[in-house]
């Protein structure tokens, strides 16, 4: 010290009344160093600020600066080393190999390390039995043990409730419930053989005269003790870091502020590098966080590398350079944002999702990666970069290949295709087939199939259904068969409407046929046993049928009109005279026949002439 020493206390022994007891305190122009059995303390003597916003509360800072050296493995390799258990011997796995046979490990050098371990219990004394604020020991507690017994220290039984249902580790995949009973010291008696609490209650509840059992143990944690115990200065969760932030609004209040701020961050880290010019010369790692856990067991279910959690607007964000890989791993892949290459067909993955086709204990042994790939294409030659629409964006499933590569593409869905510009395709292992244009036409390049019986259904403006179209084996006679249904509605019985020339190669059935222009039949139709087609006029409705040897026979619908046959008009002269098949029948509207106009005139292929129906010459 170069400053002069102006107090100096020094204080042997230690006392239940204060968690930390001083055996040195130094004030030296207002720094403060307090050292002790349980705990050393830089600044945090009370000093009087008159206008400090912290008032009688106020007490002296004290900032702690170390120059540090890292010069070898193990202690050496570390400025700041933290060990969690009070035992000799604690060394820091840092470059940590065995080097006094010549072996040379890594060359680590760490500022600050922590080595957080499941710590023993300071303590673990036997009992005879307890009350609702104390515990007797079986033996005294020696002056060296006692010493180590400090007021607000955790004391932790092996006892629980009665009736306290206890499962063991590793019975369900995540860590049973802590139901020992616990308390907080309050002090020791002078014999050694009592420890005193505040009560005695289970974790996260109020004391409430509770007395622990000596006969109701613990059976998960120390499942193999048979007499009751306690546990003094047993943690049961251990943290290397804890940063408990806090805001108090009190302090920035617009009426009156004594603190200026108001941005708050946890961490920071700024990776700086200067004056290296060469490339690949520098490797960085933000942060690393690894387990050795050797099957999905080891851990409980809850275990987790990551947290987020709570009300903060936004967990992850990242602002990267264009080539800055945002998320690189197997399974998970978020690609950069730079797109694909200038030229045609070139490729670039946006992001991709993957799984092993093995599973378990096998997932990385004989197997394949199926990754669900989103990819960007460029369609033609694009020297600006700049035309979006020149990009197809891909949705589809690659077999191998890796996280950033498409592999084995099997199918896909194409947004805005080249050949369907703004539109989509639905793409096969060869070929996309079926397509939407930026209209929403749907464009089919393969036959389409319905199958299983089902329809096709086709809709008006207004969404509603009008017909359908289905194909079915006929059940009695097993034959394909092809339906086209409209169905009546409350105006009437629906039609099937062709408005071009209709071609049956072969037969056809309908139920209902109206046809505007020309229908070509090469092999007529046919009409179920029985039925007949109905000839429509204003007057009534025709009927045309068959009789049971194959006659044509026309039935009047309505005994009021119908029924009749008018064959061609022609005159004498115009009749054809070559090609009418024997035994045709039309009409001559200025031949004569009993001095009557009109006759009905048949054609003789024999003779090769017309004759009434008297086989007499045709004049006029």
């Amino acid at each position: 010290m170069t400053a002069p020493v102006t107090t100096s206390v020094l204080q042997v022994g230690q006392t239940l009344d204060k968690m930390f007891t001083p055996i040195l305190d130094a004030d030296v122009e207002g720094e403060a160093l307090s050292t002790g059995f349980e705990a050393s303390v830089l600044g945090g003597n009370l000093i009087n600020l008159p206008h400090s916003p912290y008032g009688q509360m106020a007490t002296q800072p004290h900032n702690l600066v170390v120059h540090g050296s890292t010069i070898g493995p193990f202690n050496p390799g570390c400025v700041l080393c933290l060990f969690m258990e009070p035992v000799d011997g604690r060394r820091a796995a840092i470059s940590a190999e065995e080097y006094r046979d010549g072996y040379v490990s890594t060359h680590d050098g760490v500022m600050l390390y922590g080595q957080p371990a499941n710590a023993n219990a300071r303590l673990i004394l036997p009992v005879t039995r307890y009350s609702a604020h104390d515990v007797t020991l079986c033996t005294p507690l020696t002056a060296t043990e006692r010493a180590q017994i400090h007021k607000g220290m955790y004391i932790v039984t092996n006892s629980v409730p009665e009736g306290t249902v206890q499962s063991a580790i590793g019975t369900n995949s995540t860590l049973p419930a802590f139901r020992n009973l616990s308390g907080l010291v309050a002090g020791v008696s002078d014999d050694g053989l009592s420890i005193f609490v505040y009560g005695w209650a289970t974790e996260m509840t109020r004391a409430d005269g509770t007395v622990p059992s000596t006969t109701s143990l613990d059976k998960v944690w120390d499942p193999g003790r048979t007499t009751p115990v306690i546990y003094i200065g047993a943690s049961n969760k251990t943290f290397f870091h804890n940063a408990f932030m806090s805001y108090d609004g009190q302090n920035t209040a617009e009426t009156g502020a004594s603190s200026l701020i108001h941005a708050m961050e946890w961490a920071e880290i700024d990776e700086n590098i200067v004056n290296e010019p060469r490339d690949y010369a520098v490797s960085y790692h933000g942060l690393t966080m690894t387990t050795n856990a050797s099957s999905p067991r080891k851990l409980t279910d809850d275990s987790y590398h990551l947290l987020l959690a709570g009300g903060q607007r936004t967990y992850i964000k990242m602002d990267p350079q264009w080539w800055t890989i945002p998320i690189m791993s197997d399974p998970i892949f978020v690609n950069a944002v730079q797109g694909p290459g200038l030229k045609a067909g070139s490729t670039n993955m946006i992001a991709s999702f993957s799984q092993s086709t093995n599973t378990g204990q096998n997932t990385w042994q004989a197997h394949h990666m199926m990754r669900l790939n989103f990819y960007n294409t460029r369609i033609n030659d694009d020297q600006s970069g700049t035309d979006y629409t020149n990009i197809t964006t891909n949705i589809g499933v690659g077999v191998d290949g890796t996280s950033s590569q498409l592999g084995t593409m099997q199918e896909h869905i194409a947004l805005n295709p080249a050949e369907y510009r703004n539109g989509i395709s639905l793409c096969s292992y060869i070929v996309c087939g079926l397509n939407v244009d930026r209209d929403g036409l749907t464009w089919h390049t393969q036959d389409v199939h319905v199958t299983d019986g089902k329809a096709v259904f086709l809709g008006d403006e207004s969404k509603k259904d009008i017909g359908y179209l289905f194909g079915r084996l006929n059940p009695s006679s097993g034959t394909p068969d092809l339906h086209i249904v409209v169905p009546a509605n409350n105006q009437g019985v629906g039609s099937v409407i062709v408005d071009s020339a209709l071609d049956v190669n072969g037969e056809a059935s309908f139920a209902s046929l109206s046809v505007h222009g020309a229908a070509n039949f090469e092999e007529g139709t046919a009409i179920s046993k029985g039925a007949a087609y109905a000839l429509n006029s204003n007057a009534g409705k025709t009927l045309l049928g068959a009789d049971k040897v194959g006659n044509i026979v026309l039935t009047q619908k309505d005994s009021r009109s119908g029924g009749g046959l008018a064959p061609a008009s022609y005159s004498l002269s115009s009749l054809p005279r070559s090609g009418p098949t024997d035994g045709v029948r039309v009409w001559c509207s200025d031949c004569l026949l009993n001095g009557i106009r009109g006759v009905n005139a048949y054609w003789h292929s024999a003779n090769q002439h017309w004759t009434d129906g008297q086989n007499n010459v045709l004049v006029n």
